[in-house]
């Protein structure tokens, strides 16, 4: 039995072509968090992010970027400004978000 662990990851997108961008951005909405433009947060196993990956990678061209962030727990994380309100995740940790 395979165990799975999972782990909060931090994803970002800069993407030029607009199709592209609507494709990547309907994928990642299924997975995770939006908070701003071109930034997620998701909660998944090891496995189910690398496959989430392999659904992305198609869409970017050698101009684009894509990011993807493992968020350690209990790592300090913090807002600066009121764009987005801070969300308890857990006991221990908040959410990332975008300053």
């Amino acid at each position: 039995m395979e165990l799975r662990i999972n782990m909060n990851y931090l994803i970002s997108y800069d993407i030029s072509h607009s199709p592209a961008r609507s494709r990547v951005l309907k994928v990642l909405r299924q997975y995770s968090e939006h908070y701003q433009k071109s930034v997620f947060e998701c909660d998944l196993p090891r496995n189910d992010i690398e496959n989430l990956i392999k659904k992305l990678e198609i869409f970017i061209e050698k101009t684009d970027g894509l990011l993807v962030m493992p968020l350690h727990a209990g790592a300090s994380n913090w807002q600066l400004g009121n764009a987005v309100n801070i969300r308890k995740t857990s006991s221990n940790t908040s959410s990332l978000l975008v300053i």
